[in-house]
């Protein structure tokens, strides 16, 4: 684990120093810690999936008024195929019936068909507007709102918000929603930790075990219940 923090590091500072792109932070450190914080040393095939999604477009049909460069980069998605539950696979495709253009997503990305968005994030490199970043994640979070309100009504209640990252250059950063009388209200923003540091990674691998256990515990549960009608 030291040794895989300290190549984390190394790899932030020199894609600071070397003044990379957005695309090359995603692939020298960002998947780098995803990986690392959540699958371990050696990742298999698991419930929970981080899946590449820059992208990844929001359907209109949710959102009539998006931009269509409104995408997140990353999303923890649960792969409904590995749950040990042998309903969840023939309420997924009973779901997936009666859906706009049969993905069970806001998006009709095709490595989200069948698997539910559950933590968007969304990366800029260090020195972009952070701005542009919460407006995208803002929007993100309305049209998944959107896609979930208009399928359970009033139960979305009882999903009390959902949560998100947004990470710009070396610093990630915890940003949460929640959906007031059809309203997506984003609360923003608690720095978890940089990547410049192997204390700050740490910190960062902590909150993203936490993240997956929501999903595990909560999200998912939600979703098996209100959108695929598993008691």
């Amino acid at each position: 684990m030291l040794a895989h923090m300290q190549s984390i590091v190394a790899a932030s500072w020199d894609a600071q120093e070397t003044l990379q792109v957005e695309s090359a932070w995603n692939i020298m450190v960002h998947s780098q810690v995803l990986t690392a914080s959540l699958f371990g040393s050696f990742p298999r095939p698991d419930l929970l999936c981080a899946v590449p999604c820059t992208h990844a477009r929001i359907m209109k049909w949710y959102f009539p008024s998006v931009n269509s460069s409104r995408m997140v980069n990353f999303a923890l998605a649960v792969n409904p195929r590995l749950d040990p539950d042998p309903r969840v696979m023939p309420a997924i495709d009973a779901l997936w019936s009666r859906l706009v253009f049969g993905v069970v997503n806001h998006t009709n990305y095709d490595a989200l068909r069948e698997r539910p968005v559950a933590v968007s994030i969304e990366t800029k490199r260090r020195g972009e507007q952070q701005s542009k970043a919460e407006v995208q994640m803002g929007v993100w979070h309305a049209a998944h709102w959107a896609f979930l309100a208009s399928h359970v009504k009033d139960r979305l209640a009882t999903l009390f918000f959902l949560p998100g990252l947004l990470i710009v250059g070396d610093e990630w950063k915890l940003v949460a929603s929640s959906y007031v009388n059809g309203q997506t209200i984003l609360f923003l923003d608690r720095s978890i930790g940089s990547t410049n540091s192997e204390l700050g990674t740490l910190q960062i691998m902590a909150v993203l075990r936490r993240l997956r256990r929501w999903v595990e515990e909560t999200y998912w549960p939600w979703y098996k219940r209100e959108m695929l009608g598993l008691d």
